[in-house]
């Protein structure tokens, strides 16, 4: 942890003041490439946060349209108006749930791919 010689240390500024010390080391061009470095890893850690939060979503809308699948096995090959409603309306749910988690995880993928472009 960084500690001037008063004791203040990075954790007790504020944001005003953060960017202040971030641009006074920007103005120096030793360190100029350093933070374009840390810049471009601190984009790539986003993105592979994103990434990693749109498998989650891909994987819940796997396991939810397994999920209805599974429900709607037994009545293959019977007419729709046969169905249960109940069954109807829980295979009405899981869809709707896997599109969702499904439509949420694109839109990750989709930020993280305009971000890079």
């Amino acid at each position: 942890m960084l500690r001037n010689s008063k004791g203040l240390t990075l954790e007790q500024l504020n944001k005003a003041d953060l960017l202040w010390i971030f641009e006074r080391i920007c103005r120096s061009k030793s360190i100029e490439r350093d933070v374009q470095h840390f810049l471009l890893e601190l984009q790539q850690k986003k993105a592979e946060d994103q990434l990693s939060a749109a498998d989650k979503h891909y994987r819940l809308a796997h396991d939810l349209y397994r999920d209805y699948l599974r429900l709607i096995a037994p009545y293959h090959g019977t007419p729709l108006g046969e169905f249960p409603m109940a069954v109807l309306l829980r295979a009405s749910d899981l869809l709707k749930k896997a599109q969702a988690q499904e439509a949420e995880a694109d839109r990750l993928v989709k930020d993280v791919e305009k971000a890079w472009a």
